[in-house]
């Protein structure tokens, strides 16, 4: 049976001190604990500090969900897809790893691994003029902010690179150095 929001409270109260209520005996755990929100994915784990990052939330108890934070900051919107799913905007925010938190009218989220999110600051970059070979191949070097200060960093933190919209290599150099191999 579902508990209404404004009945929650009352039936709390009222399993805890051993009455029952529409038949209900038990306790406050039993009966609100079934109802509340639990994350078991995240489509990304990671996003920019600027914001922006959509992100598809796993679980259960969703059907009713009134609200999504991340680090603790209300998303700039969100869809209820179904009582498993919901698709999320990430507001801006600092901060490194997070937690996603759904809240329902009768509890939010309980802290997991599995609704760990990091934020990163965004990578800026600035690459130089080239001429590039029609054939491919030819390199780029361009100078960034934020690459990542290993190669394992870098890699990890999955950098992409187009050339006139199409795909190309991105290998690290330094934090502050990539080069980009052109595609042809």
């Amino acid at each position: 049976m579902k508990v209404r929001a404004y009945q929650a409270g009352v039936a709390a109260a009222a399993i805890a001190a051993g009455v029952g209520i529409f038949g209900l005996s038990g306790t406050a755990s039993a009966a609100v604990g079934a109802l509340d929100p639990v994350v078991t994915k995240l489509s990304v784990s990671k996003g920019s500090t600027a914001g922006g990052t959509v992100l598809t939330i796993t679980g259960k108890n969703f059907d009713t969900a009134t609200g999504v934070k991340v680090n603790s900051v209300a998303v700039t919107s969100f869809l209820i897809a179904s009582p498993t799913t919901i698709v999320a905007k990430v507001a801006a925010s600092t901060g490194t790893k997070t937690q996603v938190e759904v809240t329902n009218p009768s509890a939010s989220s309980a802290d997991s691994t599995a609704d760990d999110f990091t934020f990163l600051a965004p990578m800026n970059a600035t690459a130089a003029s080239a001429l590039l070979n029609p054939f491919g191949k030819s390199v780029i070097t361009v100078t960034t902010t934020g690459a990542g200060t290993t190669a394992d960093l870098f890699k990890a933190n999955k950098v992409t690179a187009t050339v006139n919209g199409t795909a190309a290599t991105v290998a690290w150099v330094s934090d502050t150095v990539v080069k980009v191999t052109a595609p042809a």
